[in-house]
């Protein structure tokens, strides 16, 4: 039995439906899943801002401390520069957290807007 031409085409039309359906719904659905994850590491950089802003606030006072002492004792030459950190409570510097920057700019920085 031969089939026409029309026959293969009318067969071949809900099978390329299909297909042009299934490509449409798993791109929906990578930009779906790629909106989550930058969604997911806005969140965690702006955590990581805050905590980094919050640390570098309670340094403050630790360096200005530093700097002063630096300062006081900088023509004292019986002391070394170690003897003028201890004399400050050492030194103090702020925890800057990048963890989600670097997860991002290793991985999927082309989502990034």
């Amino acid at each position: 039995m031969k089939r026409t031409v029309v026959e293969i085409s009318k067969q071949m039309i809900p099978v390329i439906i299909g297909i042009l359906v299934a490509l449409f719904i798993n791109s929906w659905n990578e930009q779906r899943k790629g909106q989550n994850y930058i969604d997911g590491i806005s969140k965690s950089t702006v955590t990581e801002l805050e905590e980094s802003r919050a640390d570098i606030v309670e340094n403050m006072p630790k360096r200005n401390r530093l700097i002063d002492s630096l300062r006081f004792y900088a023509n004292d030459e019986k002391l070394s520069l170690l003897e003028i950190v201890l004399k400050a409570e050492w030194f103090h510097s702020p925890q800057i957290r990048v963890n989600s920057w670097r997860a991002i700019s290793r991985t999927k920085i082309e989502l990034v807007p």
